[in-house]
């Protein structure tokens, strides 16, 4: 088993190397609901484990000074026609699009042309990777290729800041933890189920918790840093290794690293820093959470 793993991150390293190369409704406001009891629920639990501070009463507290915050970049990927990009809002911020249709991305977004050969792996190890990515600017952004902000990112970066942590994403709405989320996967087939077996079985091995928290990575803001270089190096490994959905292995790795991470607002379909549009075709889908994160 473990010469198995071993081959198989050698040639996701291979992969990697090549890829561098080249490059509302009522369901919502229960969503909500749901995701706040849950959240004062898990609080004791979820943030003591990873070692994020308590954050201070008032967020906006913390200084806007550009000096202060860093440079930030937002980016995502778009690969193929599977989603029909918006335009971006903040003139004062860089905005990456990682595609292999540049002609596409609307005003707002610079374009990098990738070649789009490995298709939604590709696109993945771009999210997973930011260190690689998009490595001059001290904060990144990523949000998925149907979302549209609605705050300044710098509210985003802000609320990192002030709660002196290293990542923010969404709670997950509907699970707790990383078990719960490998059952939908299996049953949905979303993935392999043997690799998805073999994945949570290595983790009880380990001694991860369950319980331990779940984290919906429509939009992952990071600083860059060594200790979230070295998240998102183990975060990819376990998806070259494992079950290709990201949403499975984050909370294994940052369990693993005791990276200081806190949670962002609402959902991806229900939150104020974001809409969210139906894939290809940009319209609205504030009813449209789905009970799984594709």
């Amino acid at each position: 088993m473990l010469r198995i793993r071993m081959v198989t991150l050698i040639a996701c390293k291979l992969q990697t190397l090549n890829v561098y190369w080249q490059t509302g409704g009522w369901r919502s406001l229960a969503f909500r609901i749901a995701a706040i009891i849950r959240r004062r629920c898990q609080s004791s639990s979820f943030h003591a484990q990873v070692g994020a501070v308590s954050p201070p009463a008032d967020v906006r507290s913390c200084t806007d000074s550009l000096a202060v915050l860093g440079r930030t970049i937002v980016y995502t990927a778009v690969i193929g026609d599977y989603d029909a990009l918006l335009p971006f809002e903040f003139d004062d911020i860089e905005a990456i699009c990682f595609t292999d249709r540049p002609e596409a991305v609307p005003a707002g977004w610079l374009a990098v042309n990738v070649s789009g050969e490995m298709g939604v792996r590709q696109a993945r190890q771009i999210k997973v990777l930011s260190h690689n990515h998009v490595s001059d600017a001290k904060w990144s952004i990523w949000m998925d290729g149907n979302l549209q902000l609605k705050v300044h990112p710098h509210e985003i970066v802000r609320r990192l800041a002030a709660r002196r942590a290293e990542l923010g994403s969404f709670l997950h709405p509907e699970r707790q933890c990383s078990f719960a989320e490998a059952k939908v996967v299996q049953h949905l087939a979303l993935d392999d189920r043997r690799l998805v077996e073999q994945q949570v079985e290595h983790y009880e091995k380990e001694g991860f918790p369950s319980g331990f928290g779940l984290l919906e990575t429509a939009i992952v803001a990071r600083r860059n840093s060594s200790k979230v270089r070295e998240l998102n190096e183990l975060w990819w490994q376990e998806i070259c290794l494992g079950s290709h959905r990201d949403q499975l292995s984050i909370m294994y790795a940052l369990w693993k690293t005791k990276l200081p991470f806190c949670t962002l607002p609402g959902s991806r379909d229900c939150s104020r820093l974001c809409r969210l549009y139906s894939h290809r075709s940009g319209q609205t889908s504030g009813n449209a959470a789905v009970k799984l994160n594709l």
